[in-house]
């Protein structure tokens, strides 16, 4: 039996760009008698004049009221939860731009040129995310799972459009409701507000009887079948939060640099406090969301550490914790021999292109964990180099793999520039039409020049060249050759 479920909604569950102003409009202004714009007319003149203003200002005031009626109509619309389609931010691959030395073209399935379609392919990546947070919820009421954990970021910002509230109340909080399975929501780097007393998203939810939020830490000790765990939520803290909350403790000014050493310390005796006063239960859970040294940001990425960030050290996990569970890192890992991270549910850029993704459950009698892999998207990066000589074209649709339907796309193509408009940018383009978005990096490549350069330890030949280098049109060359050569002969015998 699975005791519950912990997964990381990985930064942004649903995305930015749907507009959140409905509120409906302010009456228009009353433009039918407008002032003068300029000098005062004939009467014949001034009379068309006033005419056509009136009803220039009619035709105005008539589509302001249309807009209103159509936002007021939208607000009730939402608040009924129609099921109106998020729509994200565009993924970070979707983007253009260029630079001296390489170009960037993206397209979406659809559109040849990339316009037109990106938002709606947008729509989808954050669906993506979406699907496969409801998939961990109904793998979860399918194993009767006895606790259903978001470790942090279940949106993007702290307030979000309803609609996004929506996918999320029907698809995940209502069926886990319905099964009988507790939701505990823990409050991330992006739906932490900065402002304690300010109020989220993740509020919204709290009318649910078996939903949990949490944006401050707490102990909890609960009891599933007979067996009880003890819990220790830990919400993501901003650094001038941390900064604030060390000051609270000393009385001098701190640096950032010591205000997290203070706060470590806080932490630190905060959580074996904590776990010492749960020494009934059998399980001791840390939740948190933070980074943790030593962790990897992507299985192509080596950071040690993410500059600025406050993060969690070794000692900061007491003996009494058997394992740390946490968010915030989308690579799934575990580090030493208690501390894990979930992952992100999908693929978020191209750095995580080669992670698997899914959530991790956990036994409450084994005291153990295992990582359940959710399908995630296909991301493919090519990198190709064509030389001078080749048909650029063909080297680069040899080098794209048979297989990119419905996968994201990226080309690397380092090309000399001499060769660069023979490439047949259609051919590609219909290559991976069958794509679900590509993007392509054009590089100039740079011919490497060899040059014969004579190289010698002779300190008067050394001094020559200098001289020749540096005072090729001195009056005074000879005589500062003479007179360093003879300061060198006196200095080496």
């Amino acid at each position: 039996m699975h005791g519950f479920v912990c997964r990381d909604a990985g930064d942004a569950e649903v995305g930015r760009n749907l507009r959140e102003d409905v509120t409906p409009c302010a009456p228009a202004a009353d433009n039918r008698n407008p002032r003068p714009l300029r000098p005062p007319l004939s009467e014949a003149q001034d009379f068309g004049h006033r005419d056509a203003m009136r009803r220039r200002a009619n035709k105005g005031s008539r589509r302001q009221r249309r807009l209103s009626r159509e936002r007021i109509r939208l607000l009730s619309y939402t608040f009924r939860y129609l099921p109106i389609e998020p729509i994200s931010r565009v993924p970070p691959f979707s983007r253009r731009g260029c630079t001296r030395s390489y170009a960037w073209v993206t397209c979406t399935r659809g559109s040849p040129s990339g316009s037109g379609s990106s938002r709606r392919r947008g729509s989808e990546r954050a669906l993506d995310l979406h699907r496969n947070f409801a998939r961990a919820a109904a793998w979860a009421i399918e194993h009767r799972a006895k606790l259903f954990i978001v470790l942090g970021d279940l949106f993007d910002r702290p307030n979000v459009a309803p609609a996004f509230r929506e996918l999320v109340r029907r698809d995940v909080i209502e069926p886990l409701g319905n099964a009988g399975i507790p939701v505990w929501l823990l409050a991330g780097n992006h739906d932490q507000p900065r402002a304690d007393a300010r109020s989220t998203s993740l509020e919204d939810y709290r009318g649910y009887p078996h939903v949990r939020v949490f944006r401050k830490p707490e102990a909890v000790t609960m009891e599933f079948d007979g067996h009880r765990v003890g819990f220790l939520m830990l919400p993501y803290i901003h650094p001038e939060q941390v900064l604030e909350l060390a000051k609270g403790k000393v009385d001098e000014v701190l640096t950032l640099e010591e205000a997290y050493v203070a706060a470590r310390a806080l932490w630190r005796e905060w959580i074996r406090r904590r776990a010492d006063e749960m020494a009934g239960a059998e399980f001791r859970v840390l939740c948190g969301h933070f980074y943790v040294e030593g962790a990897r940001i992507a299985s192509t990425t080596y950071l040690e550490h993410i500059p600025g960030e406050f993060g969690f050290t070794r000692d900061m996990i007491p003996d009494p914790v058997d394992l740390a569970v946490f968010g915030h890192i989308h690579l799934h890992q575990m580090l030493w021999d208690k501390v894990v991270y979930t992952g992100a549910p999908e693929r978020i850029d191209w750095g995580e292109r080669g992670d698997p993704k899914g959530f991790v459950a956990l036994s409450v009698e084994t005291k153990s964990w295992e990582f359940v892999e959710l399908p995630a998207r296909e991301m493919i990066q090519v990198e190709v180099t064509v030389r001078e000589g080749e048909d650029p074209t063909e080297a680069i649709l040899a080098a794209v793999p048979e297989r990119v339907a419905d996968a994201l796309v990226r080309l690397a193509i380092t090309i000399p520039e001499a060769i660069r408009l023979r490439v047949d940018e259609r051919k590609i383009a219909e290559r991976l039409r069958d794509s679900f978005h590509y993007e392509v990096r054009w590089i100039a490549a740079v011919r490497e020049r060899a040059m014969l350069t004579e190289y010698t330890l002779d300190p008067l030949k050394l001094l020559g060249d200098f001289i020749d280098q540096n005072f090729a049109g001195d009056s005074r060359k000879d005589a500062i050759l003479a007179e360093g050569g003879k300061i060198l002969r006196e200095v080496l015998g």
